[in-house]
């Protein structure tokens, strides 16, 4: 479909509004402030893109599915919770329209 969000604009964006690149994001560190932005990028995947499938985000970051899972559980959890992942995901929304302002019709 013509002007849908693709992965690698959320991982794009993902990386500017956490001030990492791209390759941080799609690497196989662990530290926190690469693990929550991936996080959040794989949850953005999901929810502006429902056709796309656990185990295709997981292929994209070199990861399980059950790792996609399992985060978008943790940014669903932390939104409940944390009003910083609040502020963190409206970051990267803002840059993912920057890129791409079809993504506020899918919000």
């Amino acid at each position: 479909m013509a002007g849908q969000v693709t992965f690698a604009q959320i991982l794009k964006a993902t990386a500017q509004a956490e001030r990492l690149t791209v390759a941080e994001l799609k690497g196989s560190g662990r530290r926190f402030y690469v693990c929550r932005p991936r996080q959040r990028a794989m949850y953005l995947a999901l929810e502006l893109r429902p056709d796309f499938s656990l185990p295709f985000v997981g292929a994209r970051l070199n990861k399980h599915h059950t790792t996609v899972l399992h985060a978008q559980r943790q940014v669903r959890r932390r939104l409940v919770e944390d009003v910083g992942e609040i502020r963190s995901l409206a970051r990267i929304v803002a840059q993912l329209a920057a890129i791409n302002p079809t993504v506020l019709e899918h919000l």
